[in-house]
C-alpha cells in the first residue's frame, strides 16, 4: 500500500479536491490536498477517524487481505474473528469494531458483510462468504456536498455488483437501478468495464483498468472502484 497515508506529498493532479466553501473551514476556498474533516485538520491531518488519503488500488489490497486471514500479513484470524464480532446495536445499526454490519440499502449481501461510509464519499465493503470486497472513492462533496445523491449512489452500485454476482453472463433487470444510467450489465467483467473498474483476485491482480468515470447525470465529478472477486468470476 504505497499510496496510502496522511498529508499526501505528491502533486494536486493525484489528489481528490473536495468541499468549496463549505463549513469545515474558517476562511473559503476548495479544500484540496488535505483532510476535508475539519476536527483532523484541526490536529495536523493526522487523526485515528480520517486524515487517510489512497488509491482504489491500495484499498483492494487492504480488502484482499481482510479477506484472507489466516494469511494476513499483520492480524492473525483470531484477532480478525475478533475484529468483525458484533459489539453493539442491531439490524440496521449492528456495529463491530470500526465497522458497520447488515448492509440493507445495499443489497443481499450475506451475514458477516462488514461495510464503512466515508463523508467525502468513499465506502468499502467486505463481504468473506461470498470472498468478494467492494471499493467506491468519490468526491461526492466536490464542489458542494449532495448526500442524498451519494447515498443513492452507493446503493445503487452496490445492489447492481450484488445481482451482477448472481447473474454471471446474463442480464438482470436494469429497472431496479434508476439512478445508475448504466446498461447491459451482461456479467460481472462487463460491469467492471462499464465502471472503469479494477479486478483483483486474493493476492493476484487480474486487470487493472482504473480510472476516472464522468456520470454527467449525477452531482458527483468521478469514481474509482476497486472490486475484489473470488478466482474464476470473469
Amino acid at each position: 500500500m504505497t499510496s496510502t497515508g496522511y498529508r499526501p506529498q505528491v502533486p494536486l493532479e493525484r489528489v481528490a479536491a473536495t468541499e468549496a466553501d463549505g463549513d469545515q473551514r474558517a476562511g473559503p476556498g476548495v479544500v484540496w490536498g488535505e483532510v476535508h474533516d475539519g476536527n483532523a485538520y484541526a490536529l495536523g491531518g493526522v487523526s485515528g477517524h480520517a486524515g487517510l488519503f489512497g488509491t482504489a488500488a491500495d484499498l483492494g489490497r487492504f480488502a484482499t487481505a481482510l479477506l484472507t486471514p489466516d494469511r494476513h500479513p499483520v492480524l492473525s484470524a483470531g484477532t480478525l474473528a475478533l475484529m468483525t464480532a458484533r459489539r453493539a446495536g442491531a439490524g440496521a445499526e449492528a456495529r463491530v469494531l470500526g465497522w458497520r454490519l447488515n448492509p440493507e440499502a445495499w443489497g443481499r449481501w450475506p451475514a458477516g458483510t462488514i461495510w464503512h461510509t466515508g463523508f467525502t464519499g468513499t465506502s468499502l465493503l467486505v463481504a468473506p462468504a461470498l470472498d468478494v470486497a467492494v471499493v467506491l472513492l468519490t468526491n461526492a462533496v466536490h464542489p458542494v456536498r449532495r448526500l442524498e445523491a451519494t447515498s443513492a449512489l452507493r446503493a445503487s452500485l452496490h445492489r447492481a455488483i450484488r445481482d451482477a454476482l448472481d447473474y454471471p453472463g446474463a442480464d438482470y433487470p436494469e429497472a431496479n437501478y434508476p439512478d445508475m444510467h448504466i446498461i447491459h450489465h451482461r456479467s460481472v467483467g462487463l460491469l467492471l468495464r462499464r465502471l472503469m473498474a479494477y479486478m483483483v483476485t486474493p493476492m493476484t491482480i487480474r486487470a487493472r483498468m482504473t480510472g476516472m468515470m464522468v456520470i454527467p447525470e449525477l452531482p458527483i465529478a468521478g469514481v474509482f472502484l476497486s472490486l475484489v472477486l473470488p478466482a474464476g468470476v470473469q
